[in-house]
C-alpha cells in the first residue's frame, strides 16, 4: 500500500513568516520590539518570598499547584476587578497580553476586517493582526498619544475599523501617554461608529 503524504500546513500557518528583527542582539542597543523592563526594577526577592509563603502551606499541593478553572483563580480575578473597577465576572486571566489580544481577534475579526493602530506600535501585535488576515491602518502618535483628531478625519472620510488597538500609557515604543481628553473623545467615537477599543496596558502601574 503506498504511503500517504504527510499532512500539509494550514493556509494560515503556511503564510506565517519570522519577524524581520529576529537575530542576535546588537551590543549596546536598546530593543524597542518588546516591553522588556530594566532587570533592576523586577521584584525578584519579593516574588521569591511570596512563592515560598504559598508553597510552605500544608495544602499547597491541593490549592496552589493544580490547574484551576479556565477563567483564572477567583481571588486573582477579584483583585484585578477591584483594580479596574469591574465585576469579577467580566475578568478573564490570560497568559500575557498577546494571548488576550488573540482571544479578542478570534472572537471578532474575519479576514479583511480593518484594525486601526498607533504609528509606531508594538510590532508583535502587527504580526498577530496579519496572522488573522486583518487589514491595518495607522494613525500617528504625537506628544498627547494617539492623534484622535486625525483619526476623526479618517472616519469622516469613510474609514470603518472593527477594532482600534492602543497602548495608552507609556506607549511602546514612543513612551507617550494618551491624554484624558483624547480618551474620552475616542470612546465617544467608538460609540458613534461602532468599533471596539483594545487597551494593551502593561506599563501603567
Amino acid at each position: 500500500m503506498p504511503q500517504a503524504p504527510p499532512p500539509t500546513l494550514s493556509t494560515r500557518a503556511a503564510a506565517a513568516t519570522a519577524p524581520p528583527w529576529r537575530g542576535p542582539p546588537v551590543p549596546g542597543a536598546i530593543a524597542l520590539t518588546g516591553g522588556v523592563p530594566w532587570a533592576g526594577i523586577l521584584p525578584a526577592a519579593a516574588l521569591g518570598e511570596a512563592f515560598k509563603s504559598v508553597l510552605d502551606r500544608p495544602d499547597a499541593g491541593f490549592t496552589a499547584l493544580p490547574y484551576h478553572h479556565s477563567e483564572g483563580t477567583d481571588e486573582l480575578r477579584a483583585w484585578i476587578a477591584a483594580e479596574q473597577g469591574a465585576d469579577p465576572a467580566q475578568v478573564l486571566v490570560t497568559n500575557g497580553a498577546l494571548h488576550s489580544v488573540a482571544l479578542v481577534l478570534e472572537s471578532l475579526i474575519d479576514p479583511g476586517d480593518l484594525i486601526v493602530t498607533e504609528d509606531p506600535t508594538y510590532p508583535l501585535a502587527l504580526g498577530l493582526f496579519r496572522h488573522y488576515g486583518a487589514q491595518v491602518a495607522a494613525v500617528p502618535v504625537d506628544a498627547g498619544g494617539f492623534d484622535v483628531n486625525a483619526f476623526r478625519d479618517q472616519l469622516r472620510g469613510g474609514l470603518r475599523p472593527k477594532l482600534v488597538y492602543l497602548i495608552p500609557d507609556f506607549q511602546n515604543p514612543s513612551g507617550v501617554t494618551l491624554t484624558a481628553e483624547r480618551r474620552a473623545e475616542l470612546l465617544e467615537l467608538a460609540d458613534r461608529y461602532g468599533f471596539v477599543v483594545i487597551s494593551d496596558n502593561p506599563y501603567r502601574q
